[in-house]
């Protein structure tokens, strides 16, 4: 298969516990210095949180570039348009090494930004912040109302039960003074780069289901929750459950334990159930993906496929 010129870097786009990690670390094997990674994953950008987002180790990122891991305080704030910045700038830097870079993750929402593009929305404020959790403590419904006053545009496409979406569009107006609608026309794709997009697609949901709960156990056994009570020491009240960081899967259910709201064994459980949750989330976005993009339902294909692309660079 010969290298198309055009092709500046290689996605690869699967859901949690699907094994994209080992992969790539056994192709750093065969083809040593050919690549670098660009993570694409929302929580791996923070510094610190290292068990709980099936980090890279040491010794792996130095047996093969890892990009976008380790970029931020865990008491900072890191968007879609951060990561697509910081990845427009990586792929620049690997291609000027004569390498090819591969972007690959779980975090569809980066992928999309980076793909189609993303809205210039500006740095909520804590005060937006603050504003917004002031108007949820009354409930959704009385949140979306208001959404439907301030944007109702935005307002038809999201129920009245998803606050995580209403949050984002009120933050965004109490921040800006514009309807999340107004940024979104604005949207445009901030490189001209092309890639060749590869997705990882489960058959046996099942089979993940499983090795999810292994996985977040051996997390625990692995020390997760001195982990991040190390960094609520750290960070004393510039941390709290308002942070992203701190809001990923596994983190979120370990700082409810840390603070006594949930029993260890609830803490477990529910870290598990949100997990599967993303899982199908993540799934949902896959099967959206355009079918231009190759799909496999095993790595030992996209294996396979990935090693004729580098093979060529030879």
């Amino acid at each position: 298969m010969a290298m198309d010129k055009v092709v500046d870097y290689i996605s690869i786009l699967g859901p949690t516990a699907f094994g994209k990690t080992r992969m790539l670390l056994d192709l750093a094997h065969d083809f040593p210095d050919k690549f670098e990674i660009i993570s694409v994953d929302s929580v791996q950008v923070y510094r610190g949180l290292d068990i709980g987002s099936a980090k890279p180790s040491f010794v792996e990122r130095q047996l093969v570039p890892h990009h976008l891991i380790d970029c931020v305080d865990v008491d900072q704030p890191y968007s879609a348009y951060d990561f697509c910045e910081q990845a427009k700038f990586a792929i620049k830097s690997i291609k000027s090494r004569g390498k090819i870079p591969i972007l690959s993750g779980g975090t569809m929402m980066y992928y999309h930004a980076f793909e189609n593009g993303i809205a210039p929305i500006p740095t909520i404020s804590d005060d937006a912040k603050e504003q917004v959790r002031s108007v949820l403590m009354k409930g959704e419904l009385y949140a979306w109302n208001l959404l439907v006053t301030v944007d109702p545009k935005v307002a038809l496409r999201i129920k009245s039960a998803d606050r995580q979406r209403i949050q984002r569009a009120l933050e965004v107006f109490f921040a800006s003074g514009k309807p999340i609608t107004y940024w979104q026309q604005k949207t445009k794709r901030i490189h001209d780069f092309h890639g060749k997009q590869m997705v990882l697609y489960p058959e046996d949901r099942q089979f993940f289901h499983n090795r999810i709960a292994l996985r977040f156990q051996k997390m625990l056994d692995d020390g997760l929750v001195a982990e991040l009570d190390a960094l609520r020491i750290k960070y004393k009240e510039n941390l709290d459950i308002n942070k992203s960081s701190i809001r990923s899967i596994g983190y979120r259910q370990v700082w409810e334990y840390l603070h006594g709201r949930l029993s260890y064994d609830a803490m477990r459980d529910k870290a598990i159930t949100a997990t599967r949750r993303y899982l199908k989330r993540q799934c949902t976005w896959l099967k959206k993906w355009p079918d231009a993009y190759a799909r496999f339902s095993n790595v030992s294909d996209c294996f396979q496929a990935i090693t004729s692309i580098l093979s060529s660079l030879r």
